[in-house]
Parts: C-alpha cells; structure tokens; sequence
C-alpha cells in the first residue's frame, strides 16, 4: 500500500522536473546563440560628401519602419534589429540635398551614403552686406557715427533728398550758419553768427568759415577771399560736415581759425 502511495505521488515530480530541465535548457540555447541572432540584422553604414568624400557627421538616418538614428564624428551609423526584407534609408543633413536608398537586408550588411552639398536657406536669417566704403570717406563715416553734438553731416542720400538747388541754401538749414552775400555778382560766402576778430569795427567783420575740401584746406581767415559757394556744384558734392564751434571740431580739422566755424566738403570723385 506504502509502495503504491509513494509511486503515485513521485509521477508527477517527476513530470515537474522534466518541464524544468527543458525550460533551463531553452534558456541556456538561447543565452549560448550570438548576439547577432538574437537582435536580428543590423545595417551599418557611413554617411560622407560627395564632393570632398570627407565624413559628414551628425546627419540624420531613417530607415521605415526601425525609426531614426544619428551618424557620430565620423559619419557612422548602426541600425540593428531589422529582419530580413527590403527597406527604405533616408539620410538628411542641413546643408546637403537628402539622399535615398532601398536596401535589401537578409542579414548583417554596410552601406555607404554619399550626400551632395547644397546650398540652402535658413528661416528667419537675413544676410545684409555692407556697402563698400571708400577708402577716403572712412574717416567721414567714423566720425559720423562716432560724433556725439556740435556736428553735422550730410551724405549724398540727404542731398539728393533734400531737393535744395544751390549748396549755399543746402548750407543755411544748418544750425550755426549764415550766408552772406557781397561783390558786384553777389557773391555768396558762408559764415558764422558771430563777429569775426574785428568786433570793434562798425559793422563788425563777418566771420568767415574755414573750408576744406577733401581733407584739404582750402581756405582760412584772412588768407584772401573765401570760396563763392556759387562756384560750387552740389552735383557734384559727396558729403558735408560742418561745425560751429572749434570744441566740436575734429582735432585734423582744429586750427587757429576754427572759431569761425569749419566746412568740410567730399566731392563724388576724388581730386
């Protein structure tokens, strides 16, 4: 009776063990198979340009259906994880035309891809070039920009904007200047409110500015007769500057005579 129990109750331990061994056996079959095998094919490949066949790093790889993954440093790339069919790879990379391709993988494979660089713009970036500036309107530019008050500067844009035919009438809308006019052809001489070194004198001598043309001074007070602004052609004038006071004048432009004010005139072509 003993005998009978005991078999009966071994039968089913022994079916248990069984079931154990074969699960501990599949469990080392499969730990004991490749790596390879167990995450499927894996595509490989390096992405480089076309032109130079330099690696192009960090380009984007998409294969359809496994998702997207990034090239490093040197343009490599890994998919793993495929099975075995045909898939499409498409690679992208700022700067480059996209490049597409069908693969068709039945196990562990390399592609190379070769991307042609293009040209392409950028959303929301503008690229402004900087006129060229003359080599001898630098310095006008400078101080321009640079000059805090006392100054006045007139490019050509504010000429030809201003519509003023003469410069002598250019001349008299800035502050601190007065066109005087004398001779039998009425002469026209630009010069300051105030009275010249003469004040004494009744009427007082006018003070006339102090020119310069192109850097050059042309004029100062008591050197002969100041220019007929007559003679002048606006046409033909680049840039104006002008200052009333020898403190807001510019030390290449500061003589003994700045107290009558300075007129600096460009012209359009160099003389």
């Amino acid at each position: 009776m003993e005998g009978q129990v005991r078999r009966r109750l071994s039968a089913p331990l022994r079916l248990c063990a069984r079931r154990i061994r074969g699960i501990f056996l599949a469990l080392s079959f499969a730990a004991a198979l490749p790596a390879a095998a167990q995450e499927g094919a894996v595509l490989r490949g390096q992405v480089v340009d076309d032109a130079s066949g330099q690696p192009v790093a960090a380009a984007r790889v998409t294969v359809d259906g496994a998702g997207a993954v990034q090239a490093d440093s040197l343009g490599r790339f890994r998919v793993a994880g495929l099975r075995s069919r045909r898939y499409r790879v498409h690679v992208e990379r700022l700067g480059y035309a996209g490049a597409e391709l069908q693969v068709q993988v039945a196990d562990s494979m390399t592609v190379s891809v070769r991307l042609v660089p293009t040209p392409q713009a950028v959303a929301g970036v503008t690229a402004t070039a900087a006129a060229a500036v003359d080599e001898r309107m630098r310095g006008f530019e400078q101080r321009r920009a640079q000059h805090t008050g006392g100054g006045r500067f007139l490019t050509r844009a504010d000429l030809e904007a201003s519509s003023r035919s003469t410069l002598a009438n250019v001349l008299r809308r800035l502050p601190g200047t007065r066109i005087i006019h004398g001779g039998a052809a009425m002469e026209e001489y630009l010069a300051t409110g105030q009275p010249g070194p003469h004040a004494l004198d009744h009427p007082p001598a006018p003070c006339y500015a102090q020119v310069f043309v192109n850097g050059v001074q042309i004029y100062a007070m008591g050197r002969g007769d100041p220019p007929d602004l007559k003679e002048i052609d606006v046409n033909e004038v680049e840039a104006i500057e002008y200052y009333a006071q020898p403190a807001s004048t510019p030390p290449q432009f500061r003589t003994m005579n700045s107290d009558c004010g300075t007129l600096v005139l460009w012209t359009r072509y160099a003389r």
